[in-house]
């Protein structure tokens, strides 16, 4: 046997009936703050820095693929000069 029950309520409703506290005025004040930091990053955002905080070795790790890249390149390019 099943049952379904649907309770059409708010979400106001439910946290008065489980007596739960309204934190709305302390999420607003938190998003204000959170707002306020990122406005006064936006004027030095600096993509390069963000990508080194997450990935420190970033930087190295794509200079060395960059050079791998290129060695290949001029492995082939010498390899096909001498068949030639």
């Amino acid at each position: 046997m099943k049952f379904t029950i649907e309770i059409d309520a708010t979400p106001k409703d439910v946290r008065d009936s489980l007596g739960l506290p309204d934190i709305q005025a302390v999420q607003e004040r938190i998003i204000e703050k959170i707002e306020g930091r990122v406005m006064d990053c936006v004027d030095t955002y600096d993509p390069t820095k963000l990508l080194t905080m997450f990935v420190p070795e970033g930087a190295r790790l794509f200079d060395g693929l960059q050079k791998t890249l290129f060695d290949g390149v001029r492995a082939a390019g010498k390899s096909r000069r001498k068949k030639d």
